[in-house]
């Protein structure tokens, strides 16, 4: 079961594929990510590897001024549309359906506060990832990856948190200029 863990959709059920499609943000995963972020007022969020759009709708749910999903699959796409529709913030969202990283190089000059990465285990592009993600951060912005804790580590940047959490480990990069 996914769901809303804090702020004005609290408690709220969010669909899912049944079986193993996805693999969302466990709660105790989503609760560290957010007691780190704390302030989500007014932020402009980007969700990749969308998912479920899970993380996003946490994040409106926090105060977030609004979250852009990025996600390839259009099965997928569908099922953020109709989680989206469960908390009524359309005008707060925009889901653009292509490869992460293409997406992130297109959008030359766009900037985000927070962008939440949490692609399949087996992605093995996290390095670029990582480059790009980090490049497209606004001043003082943070880039948090969800990775498989076997995942060996290779990346082009030192990230500023590490914390482990069973399978997932999760790594936060930070835009300070």
């Amino acid at each position: 079961m996914v769901r809303i863990i804090s702020g004005s959709h609290r408690g709220l059920r969010l669909s899912s594929f049944p079986g193993n499609d996805l693999r969302p943000t466990a709660d105790r995963t989503k609760e560290w990510i957010f007691s780190v972020m704390t302030n989500m007022e007014g932020a402009k969020i980007l969700d990749l590897f969308a998912g479920t759009g899970n993380l996003g709708i946490e994040a409106l749910s926090r105060g977030a001024a609004s979250v852009t999903y990025v996600e390839h699959s259009a099965k997928t796409v569908e099922l953020i549309k109709t989680n989206v529709d469960k908390i009524l913030a359309a005008d707060k969202v925009k889901i653009v359906r292509n490869d992460c990283i293409d997406q992130l190089k297109a959008w030359e000059s766009e900037k985000w506060d927070l962008i939440l990465a949490d692609p399949p285990y087996k992605y093995e592009r996290i390095s670029e990832l990582i480059s790009a993600a980090t490049g497209s951060l606004e001043e003082n912005g943070s880039f948090i990856l969800e990775a498989s804790s076997k995942m060996k580590e290779n990346f082009p940047l030192e990230p500023s948190r590490v914390k482990k959490m069973g399978r997932t480990t999760v790594y936060i990069f930070e835009e300070n200029r």
